[in-house]
């Protein structure tokens, strides 16, 4: 009974007071290592193409993309330096950088989901969650692994074995290569020598190839191969090459 003189709280008993829930930490923006082959007809497509390409899958599977500002926003998208149109690569990389992951996919799960949604020829091989301060593929290539396909190559080219070993030989005893190299806006005669990790005959006229990290230089397999081997650069050009391994200072 109430007599109107006496205010008091009454707590039910039996139940805790509910305590204040703490606001939801925002994401944390992060970055996604991502490995991945260029083969078959999409070795065609030039860099910008790969890119929107890459670019569309992206979005086909609602990953939390970061964007630029401005008034043109772009993914941020950094890839390993262009290949030459035409030329395969198994060992590639990307780095897209996210929103966050919270809630989202694991890098596994995203990699599958991409290959999913790519166009055939671009498989996406390997996946690792990186901080978002990480440099980019490009600021951290170690060296470039070609393999070069002599035998049923070019129309018209017949070149032995025994022409590739001497070859071979030639170019280590002289200890220096000059080849037409781009550097910039600029294409000037520059002796590769120095760039040259190694070069050996495999068999079967295959030549495996490594070029140092570039450095700002531009230096095409197919060049030094012909320079060695002293054919025409009409010639050189039909000579198929694929790039079989890309050494990141540090790997997937």
């Amino acid at each position: 009974v109430c007599d109107h003189k006496v205010i008091k709280n009454v707590v039910q008993r039996g139940i805790s007071p509910a305590l204040p829930q703490a606001a939801p930490r925002p994401q944390e923006p992060c970055k996604i290592r991502f490995a991945f082959s260029k083969t078959g007809d999409i070795r065609f497509l030039s860099h910008l193409e790969l890119v929107n390409a890459v670019a569309r899958a992206l979005r086909r599977v609602d990953a939390p993309v970061r964007y630029s500002q401005g008034f043109h926003p772009l993914p941020k998208l950094s890839f390993s330096p262009p290949l030459p149109v035409g030329m395969e690569s198994l060992d590639e990389y990307l780095d897209v950088e996210l929103e966050g992951i919270r809630g989202m996919l694991s890098p596994d799960e995203l990699k599958e989901r991409l290959n999913s949604a790519s166009p055939a020829g671009i498989r996406f091989t390997g996946a690792k969650l990186l901080p978002l301060q990480s440099p980019a593929p490009s600021a951290i290539i170690d060296s470039c692994e070609y393999l070069i396909f002599l035998e049923n190559g070019p129309a018209g080219l017949k070149i032995e074995p025994e022409r590739i070993d001497g070859s071979l030989r030639d170019f280590y005893a002289k200890g220096v290569l000059s080849v037409s190299a781009k550097k910039g806006d600029m294409v000037k005669e520059v002796d590769v020598f120095p760039h040259i990790s190694g070069i050996s005959h495999l068999g079967n006229g295959t030549v495996r190839l490594t070029l140092k990290a570039p450095g700002g230089l531009s230096v095409r397999p197919r060049d030094v191969i012909a320079r060695i081997l002293g054919l025409p650069p009409t010639a050189a050009s039909l000579i198929p090459v694929i790039k079989s391994r890309t050494s990141l200072k540090v790997r997937l």
